[in-house]
């Protein structure tokens, strides 16, 4: 969810979809967002991973497009795991919505990853930068739904202990005090 770039790390997550279907045949990713231009080629990002796509699972990587922020609950519901490994963030407002929607995510363990997930708790890092990592992953989550269910608990349970509005106001207000 967001503009399909580089550094969200959906290159990876394309490349990482063989190795999920061949463990978890019924594994299917969406990617939700706007596309972008390469700098360097000027070059259609969305067009390079259709590339990458090999075609006997062309059927099982859908691009979605942007969306409206008010319908993706619905759809952030529908998901087993939610996967976000990019290479560079800040706290994005996406992963809080993922822990609050109750879902176990996999993330990628650069920059503030470790602040919004606790690794095997709430869901898992990955590196980033390796398409098999974002793989054994997610493939964890898809063939243990126990694990999958108890994380995404630990997921809300987490999001309201530290990023609620309510939690955020009162460490700022002692912040300034």
């Amino acid at each position: 969810v967001g503009t399909l770039c580089e550094k969200k790390g959906v290159r990876q997550l394309v490349q990482a979809m063989p190795q999920m279907i061949g463990a978890v045949p019924s594994a299917c990713l969406l990617l939700v967002g706007r596309d972008s231009v390469d700098p360097q080629t000027g070059v259609s990002f969305v067009d390079q991973l259709h590339a990458l796509i090999p075609v006997a699972i062309k059927d099982r990587v859908k691009f979605r497009g942007p969306m409206e922020h008010a319908s993706l609950p619905e759809l952030l519901a529908r998901a087993e795991v939610l996967a976000y490994p990019s290479h560079m963030e800040a706290i994005g407002i996406a992963l809080i919505e993922g822990l609050a929607m109750g879902k176990a995510l996999v993330i990628g363990n650069t920059g503030p990853a470790k602040e919004v997930v606790e690794h095997g708790v709430s869901g898992l890092l990955c590196d980033p930068f390796s398409p098999g990592s974002i793989a054994d992953a997610v493939i964890k989550l898809l063939k243990d739904s126990k694990l999958r269910l108890q994380m995404g608990e630990h997921a809300r349970t987490r999001a309201v202990d530290l990023f609620s509005l309510e939690k955020i106001v009162q460490r700022n207000e002692a912040f300034y005090q």
